[in-house]
């Protein structure tokens, strides 16, 4: 699944744009986190942009598996949309719908193209399920014949 982020909410004010150079960085000093907005070279197609913030400012929880971590909350109002794979296992996608609820973000599952080699973005409240897969039926149907 990929999420869609809403660009203007203050979350994203703490953005970074990512710094791409041929050598290691080494931090300056003591406290300089520039370095943390820098990545190699073979990485500037990505156009990356990181949120950076300082640990102490980071909320205290619990993992499910229990583990203790520190995390920044993701208000879902700067969630603008989720676009769920084409491939991706019908219950983890009821999870996750079930999960979003009532919140005001656009669903969006992804399907392939019937004569393209793409995808469409259809809205989830339009999309409809597809046929089982044709050559599974037909591998179905020569394995169930009698032999000849």
């Amino acid at each position: 699944f990929v999420i869609e982020f809403e660009p203007s909410h203050p979350l994203f004010g703490y953005l970074k744009e990512v710094n791409y150079q041929e050598n290691r960085p080494e931090p300056a000093k003591v406290g300089d986190f520039q370095f943390l907005q820098i990545k190699d070279a073979l990485w500037q197609n990505e156009h990356e942009y990181r949120l950076i913030k300082v640990r102490r400012d980071l909320d205290e929880g619990k993992r499910s598996d229990g583990k203790h971590l520190r995390f920044l909350p993701l208000p879902s109002e700067a969630v603008k949309a989720v676009f769920f794979g084409c491939q991706m296992l019908p219950e983890v996608r009821t999870q996750m719908v079930r999960d979003l609820g009532a919140r005001k973000i656009q669903k969006f599952v992804m399907q392939p193209h019937t004569s393209k080699y793409t995808v469409l973005e259809v809205p989830f409240d339009e999309w409809k399920p597809p046929a089982p897969d044709f050559d599974a039926l037909i591998r179905q149907d020569l394995t169930m014949r009698p032999p000849l």
